[in-house]
């Protein structure tokens, strides 16, 4: 897969030595929701890297069989993907990417490889994202439409390729 800027981009398994880089990211992700509080420094980064744990748990636990990949570009990692790979679905579990490598199409390009993927073996690929997460619109954009009341602060969304009847 070729990144936006020409820099080939690869999926490789997360390994145990990854544990800093996806700690350190979901960190990134997620502190801008909590810096309001005014919490000091240590207690925002202790706060954000016991969610991280937990977060892995759960995926862990209730996402089997799974594939965790690292994206990386130019051979430096730069993301996470997690599939949960169902018979008769593909389940975007995660695609995270550091800031520098967002917004220059790389996200669109790892979701378009799960939906060919998905398209070659007959299933469906599904996910669920916050109602104001930006991605959404480019889900929407890639085929993807929401199904089912929302449930909190996230929609269901379900992609499936078109048959000829």
């Amino acid at each position: 897969m070729c990144g936006a800027k020409g820099d080939e981009v690869q999926l490789r398994e997360e390994t145990p030595d990854d544990e800093g880089f996806v700690e350190r990211l979901y960190a990134s992700i997620r502190r801008g929701e909590f810096e309001a509080l005014g919490w000091p420094e240590t207690a925002l980064t202790a706060f954000l890297y016991d969610q991280h744990r937990m977060q892995r748990r759960h995926y862990w636990a209730h996402y089997q069989p799974a594939r965790f990949s690292i994206v990386e570009q130019a051979g430096a990692p730069v993301g996470r993907l997690y599939l949960h790979l169902g018979l008769e679905e593909i389940r975007l579990i995660d695609i995270s990417l550091i800031e520098r490598a967002r917004g220059a199409g790389l996200g669109g390009a790892l979701v378009r490889s799960v939906m060919d993927e998905a398209a070659a073996s007959g299933r469906r690929v599904s996910l669920h994202v916050d109602a104001g997460n930006p991605a959404r619109r480019l889900y929407q954009r890639l085929g993807f439409e929401a199904v089912g009341a929302s449930s909190g602060p996230s929609v269901h969304m379900l992609w499936a390729a078109s048959h000829p009847s």
